[in-house]
């Protein structure tokens, strides 16, 4: 029997309160990469507990676009590698050169240690390091280029879903669907436990399928057309009891665990921690888009960032490295993650300088938005000519 995806397709309708939680995302994720902070302070276990909570978030919200349709299985993961994973290959690689020649310039860079960085940041230090112990750690060019990770991690776990959600669009969904879910959380505890992190977190795509697998659910259940009652001071108050549960369950070793919790290893109980926090970070940010919505000026803003995510995503660590160079600050991403690994005091100066880069590092990332956008209207305006 051929399997379909009953069919799997993108749903390009946007949906402004995911479009304002993915805006929040950035910005958060920005904030965590480039400003400077204390290790396991107050703000940096805020900042963590949330951005890891994010990642969760957004790939159950990938899994909420998907809807029903006739494209085979093999089709599918065809048109994801060349519609996702060339464009991010083609567009990191750009990068790169044009970093490439700005690090020679400002670093030092030969063409061995542009080389190197290309390697680490392709294949990531999890399995360049197996190639050479010399390679287990890039240069300033690939730690400021290495949040791309997410955009890989998440082309892998579509090319585990797409079946897997094909299989659940067969007959009793339901009793498919928790099967589904159950097996997938079985087999990673296991792997979780016993597979040391690899390349692209690759080890957790059972997980992440699993958060996938609950998007699709609700995109099932439209959850996005159901009205929302709650007043304003009401929805304060869930988005902030949620944002609270979802620091307390990080604090024990949630999220932070794919790389390992605050408290220490503690095995397949992490899994069942990260799982757990799901529900309550979505409900969390939703809540809060939902007051973002009221806004109309506030909501076009985080709308409009939201439906750039991949280009932010890709550049605010390479424009905040320029940034700190002109400002002749520290490069926050790579080995000098916090004020104590770089051998400073968090004074005023560094503070308000790393805010300054991040700052610029958002404000040439809408640029660069606004540019391709002119470009692209530019060569339809030609086409249509």
């Amino acid at each position: 029997m051929t399997l379909k995806l009953n069919n799997l397709t993108m749903d390009k309708k946007r949906i402004g309160e995911i479009d304002i939680i993915k805006g929040l995302g950035i910005l958060i994720i920005a904030a965590i990469h480039l400003v400077y902070r204390t290790k396991s302070g107050a703000a940096d276990y805020v900042l963590r507990s949330l951005g890891w909570s994010l990642i969760s978030v957004f790939f159950m919200m990938s899994g909420y676009f998907f809807t029903a349709g006739k494209r085979k299985v093999i089709q599918s993961w065809l048109h994801r590698l060349r519609y996702r994973v060339l464009p991010v290959v083609l567009a990191e690689f750009l990068l790169l050169v044009i970093g490439g020649v700005y690090c020679a310039f400002v670093h030092g860079y030969d063409f061995s240690d542009w080389l190197h960085d290309v390697a680490v940041t392709f294949l990531r230090p999890e399995w360049t390091v197996r190639i050479s112990g010399e390679w287990g750690n890039g240069g300033v060019l690939y730690d400021n280029l290495s949040p791309a990770w997410f955009l890989y991690t998440l082309i892998w776990t579509e090319l585990v879903f797409f079946p897997i959600a094909a299989w659940c669009e067969g007959g009793k969904r339901k009793v498919r669907w928790w099967t589904a879910v159950i097996v997938l959380t079985a087999v990673q505890v296991p792997l979780y436990i016993f597979v040391s992190p690899v390349s692209w977190q690759l080890q957790l795509i059972p997980l992440f399928t699993v958060f996938m697998l609950v998007g699709a659910k609700l995109r099932v259940m439209r959850v996005h057309e159901r009205e929302w009652k709650l007043n304003p001071a009401a929805t304060a108050g869930i988005s902030l009891v949620c944002f609270a549960v979802v620091i307390g369950l990080f604090l024990l070793g949630a999220d932070e665990s794919y790389y390992r919790g605050q408290i220490g290893f503690t095995g397949g109980f992490d899994v069942l921690l990260i799982v757990v926090q799901l529900p309550f970070g979505a409900l969390a940010f939703f809540a809060l888009s939902k007051l973002i919505m009221r806004v109309r000026g506030l909501s076009y803003v985080f709308q409009w960032i939201g439906q750039s995510t991949v280009l932010f995503l890709m550049c605010h660590c390479f424009y905040g490295m320029i940034a700190a160079d002109v400002m002749q600050t520290y490069i926050k991403p790579g080995p000098m993650w916090y004020v104590e690994n770089a051998g400073l005091t968090l004074t005023p100066e560094v503070f308000w300088k790393s805010v300054a880069g991040t700052a610029i590092a958002i404000i040439c990332c809408v640029l660069t938005r606004l540019v391709l956008d002119r470009i692209r209207s530019i060569k339809k305006r030609c086409s249509d000519n």
